[in-house]
């Protein structure tokens, strides 16, 4: 039996998602024009979606902006404890 895997972005609000593709393009990139940012901004679209389908799975309904401060403070961890420079590389 096939099962079809939902539409990951289709979880999460265009806003959303371009809320946080600009916060990550400015606070890990050089800003949206940066060339690392264009080829890497597929992965991270991905890399938004993804936690919508976790919770869709386990039926667990967030409002977009709940949904986004999560992705937000998760992003201010990584800012204040990771590497940003060594996980573009």
């Amino acid at each position: 039996m096939k099962v079809e895997k939902p539409n990951r972005s289709a979880t999460v609000a265009k806003a959303v998602i371009d809320t946080l593709l600009d916060q990550i393009a400015r606070e890990y990139y050089g800003g949206p024009s940066d060339r690392d940012y264009h080829a890497h901004r597929r992965g991270l679209i991905h890399a938004i979606c993804w936690p919508a389908s976790w919770f869709q799975e386990r039926a667990i309904h967030l409002s977009d902006s709940r949904y986004k401060a999560i992705l937000q403070n998760q992003l201010r961890e990584i800012r204040r404890h990771g590497d940003g420079k060594k996980a573009r590389a």
